[in-house]
């Protein structure tokens, strides 16, 4: 009989996950057919920690029931060192405001079709990002990461669009945050370089390595990325300034802007880059640490239900 633990953050879709989540367990009790052992978090980090638990008390299906933060936060209490066939799978029920890793995926919104293929047999093989970077106390972390990494522009939106009520909705939310920040933001010089092959220098709004095709509620920075296929798809936006980069969301929103002429792309296995000011990372929608930074791609690393 399979082992569940189901790890939920009550804060998830601006707090109404607590209010309708004593619904939700009765809906995953009832369609798995047997009981379930289940935690609400209370703090940031702490899904972490009890998915670290539930890996060490043999759990084989771990579900984070939550936003791209829960489930960033579950992942890395995996032990990504080990054998994948020897770890559990990763469940996941969307609640967030954004849901981008589900919509990578293809995982349904709707809950009741979600709990449905956590019960379904199917199960699929995908990489998972590996970034080292510093914290801000200048000490190097470790983080793994699910759906996209970016830094420039995307670290600074983040941190805002985290700090921001999202009682409008996420993509609102996102929105605002990508043209306040974007007012101000100075476009950092970046070094970097790709599968460990020469340096490059460029003035660069943002990097994005991607191992999924969307983000920021919605946005599409790598149309043709796959999670299954050994490989990141790199986007470098260039040096935009604030009136050509909101004149070009729209090309952003759709996946279109790839022909630009002040954006690059490749495919790569691995990126280092390095910058000329502070430079903050955001991973899945989280704050992660500061350039320099690696960032490393698992081929096949986790068995997820999708």
């Amino acid at each position: 009989m399979r082992k569940t633990l189901v790890i939920a953050n009550p804060n998830s879709g601006a707090g109404r996950l607590g209010k309708c989540w004593d619904h939700i367990l009765k809906q995953i009790q009832e369609q798995s057919g047997q009981s379930v052992d289940w935690e609400l978090t209370t703090r940031q980090g702490q899904a972490t920690e009890l998915s670290r638990e539930g890996v060490g008390a043999g759990y084989n299906l771990i579900v984070a029931v939550g936003g791209d933060g829960t489930a960033n936060e579950v992942l890395n209490g995996f032990d990504m060192t080990a054998d994948h066939e020897d770890g559990p799978t990763l469940g996941l029920l969307p609640f967030g405001t954004g849901n981008d890793l589900a919509r990578s995926l293809g995982i349904p919104k709707d809950m009741a079709q979600a709990i449905e293929l956590l019960n379904q047999q199917q199960t699929r093989q995908i990489d998972v990002g590996k970034i080292t970077a510093l914290d801000d106390s200048g000490c190097i972390v470790t983080r793994h990461f699910l759906n996209v990494a970016d830094f420039g522009s995307g670290g600074a939106i983040a941190a805002r669009a985290n700090g921001t009520t999202k009682v409008f909705g996420a993509r609102f939310t996102y929105i605002w945050s990508i043209l306040s920040t974007i007012t101000t933001f100075k476009n950092p010089e970046i070094t970097f370089n790709v599968n460990e092959e020469e340096n490059r220098t460029v003035v660069a709004n943002n990097v994005v390595v991607a191992n999924g095709r969307h983000f920021g509620s919605g946005l599409t920075p790598a149309p043709e990325a796959r999670m299954d296929d050994g490989l990141f798809d790199v986007v470098l936006m260039g040096d935009f300034g604030l009136v050509e980069g909101a004149l070009n969301l729209p090309r952003l929103m759709k996946g279109t802007h790839l022909s630009h002429p002040k954006v690059r792309s490749c495919r790569a296995v691995r990126i280092a880059a390095r910058a000329d000011r502070r430079v903050q990372i955001e991973a899945d929608g989280e704050l992660v640490g500061v350039l320099p930074a690696t960032f490393e791609i698992m081929p096949g690393a986790l068995m997820i239900k999708a």
